[in-house]
């Protein structure tokens, strides 16, 4: 629907079923670290936003450098 190319998009989630969502549609992914659960479930394999704040410096980093490697 909002017709970008998914490596322009960003799934958050606290599951590891989230994260092989968004491997599954080609789209970056996140730990919200906000969530008990995603502290719990993060590997390391993906960034751990520690809150939702975090979130916007890492999407405004992003916009600076034009890629999500840099959350």
């Amino acid at each position: 629907r909002l017709k970008v190319p998914p490596t322009y998009a960003l799934m958050i989630g606290d599951q590891p079923e989230d994260r092989l969502a968004a491997q599954g549609a080609g789209v970056h992914f996140a730990w919200a670290g906000w969530s008990p659960l995603a502290r719990t479930n993060a590997d390391g394999d993906a960034p751990l936003l520690l809150s939702p704040h975090d979130l916007l410096i890492a999407l405004s980093r992003t916009r600076e450098s034009g890629s999500f490697g840099q959350l």
